[in-house]
């Protein structure tokens, strides 16, 4: 199966520099110019499935894609959600220690086991093509679980860009090939 991730676009969130978790968001003018350029470079792809974050800024996102999609069975769901951010919402990005937590913060190992909870409801022989719609974080971890990574592992260089494409030929978990890293040429001018 080729796993085909993407991030939602750019919402007002982003801009702001602040941290702010599963609360609401919408894309901005920019955002919605990078999720129809994401779209179409997603019409040469025939899906099987669509997997969504129930969260508005990716549903937003999704319902480009769809429109060129439109008889693919799209899926929303909680699983996808960004990381459970308790009391950092508010705070600057910039000046979050993402490396000690607080206690009501979700913590890299506990996105891993939402991550593999989701996983283990795909059949990842069925199916040929499958795309996830989901946020940053969730899906730096996601990624570390579907390649036998540590959840906690980051590489500052491969943080995943609003509307890039990361794709991943994966038969079991933790044992998948990334084919494409966070790719943004089709965003390009």
């Amino acid at each position: 199966m080729r796993l085909i991730l993407t991030r939602h676009a750019e919402t007002d969130k982003n801009i702001s520099g602040l941290v702010y978790g599963n609360l609401p968001s919408k894309l901005t003018k920019k955002g919605i110019a990078q999720v129809k350029l994401l779209a179409n470079k997603l019409r040469t792809y025939n899906f099987d499935k669509i997997y969504c974050s129930d969260l508005d800024r990716c549903v937003e996102t999704a319902n480009f894609i769809i429109a060129v999609h439109e008889k693919v069975p799209i899926i929303y769901t909680d699983l996808l959600r960004e990381q459970k951010q308790g009391s950092l919402i508010g705070k600057l990005v910039k000046d979050v220690d993402w490396h000690n937590l607080p206690p009501d913060v979700e913590t890299p190992v506990e996105m891993a086991t939402r991550a593999r909870r989701f996983l283990s409801g795909l059949n990842l022989t069925d199916q040929k093509y499958v795309l996830i719609i989901s946020h940053r974080r969730f899906l730096n971890t996601f990624v570390n679980v579907l390649v036998g990574a540590s959840p906690e592992y980051e590489d500052q260089n491969q943080l995943v860009k609003n509307s890039s494409l990361t794709i991943i030929e994966c038969s079991e978990i933790g044992a998948g090939e990334i084919v494409q890293a966070n790719d943004v040429f089709h965003l390009a001018p």
